[in-house]
């Protein structure tokens, strides 16, 4: 039998329809091998690198070491540091075995003022064979303990010695040597040494710029009047007290007599 016209192309296009079905299945099956095999492959090979190796060793620099055991860390695809690998290592700051910083430092003992937390020598420590501190490098400073005494009250004095030279040297803090001086318009109303008999010495020993202090009391009675004495001194007045040892003296202080 003949075919019918037209047959022939008719399956000439089902066959070229079909073998185009096929390569566009092809192609699509080429295509996602690629992706399932390839780059999916890659990021599991940079991920293994990155949470599976063994940190960098580093040295007490905080520098990678250069041992053979030391293992490079872990880059991303960009060739940076993967975010685990940088969490991970230390910070640059950071030392080994927990060294102080430079800053730190041991606690220096700080020096003491003049007038206070300084040891002062007590008198009468020998001065084991010093010489005599010159007159002129002898700084002598007196210190009332209040401005105004009651009528019972006795003023008390407080008496710093400090020498000025180079070396140490003896200085005699007895009564007899270091004295206080008290006067009232211009006329010495007692001295604290003036009725002493016999006072002894105490050669004390003076190192430059550390005071000896020496502690005295008045009575409130006039020496001006004689030895011994007996009158007392008047109140309702100012009074000028100063320290004195040979040639040196101290700044006056004012007090008063209530």
């Amino acid at each position: 039998m003949g075919r019918a016209p037209g047959t022939d192309a008719y399956w000439q296009r089902r066959f070229f329809a079909l073998v185009a079905g096929l390569g566009v299945l092809g192609l699509l099956a080429w295509a996602c091998s690629g992706m399932v095999g390839g780059k999916p492959a890659r990021n599991d090979q940079v991920s293994a690198a990155a949470y599976g190796s063994a940190a960098p060793a580093r040295s007490a620099g905080g520098q990678p070491g250069a041992g053979a055991g030391a293992v490079p860390p872990a880059t991303s695809a960009r060739g940076g540091l993967s975010a685990s690998a940088a969490a991970a290592a230390p910070s640059p700051s950071s030392s080994a075995g927990g060294a102080p910083s430079p800053t730190s430092s041991a606690s220096r003992p700080t020096a003491s003022t003049a007038r206070g937390g300084t040891s002062k020598v007590r008198p009468g420590q020998p001065a084991a064979g010093n010489g005599a501190c010159p007159a002129a490098d002898i700084v002598l400073t007196l210190l009332v303990s209040k401005p105004s005494y009651g009528p019972d009250e006795q003023p008390r004095f407080q008496l710093d010695v400090v020498s000025t030279d180079a070396s140490a040297c003896a200085f005699d803090t007895g009564p007899a040597a270091l004295h206080v001086v008290i006067s009232h318009g211009g006329q010495i109303a007692w001295n604290s040494a003036a009725c002493l008999h016999g006072a002894a010495s105490y050669p004390t020993l003076l190192q430059r710029g550390v005071p000896v202090t020496v502690s005295m009391g008045w009575n409130r009675r006039l020496t001006a009047s004689g030895c011994p004495a007996t009158t007392m001194a008047a109140s309702r007045r100012t009074y000028v007290a100063v320290a004195q040892s040979g040639a040196a003296e101290s700044p006056g202080q004012l007090f008063r007599l209530k």
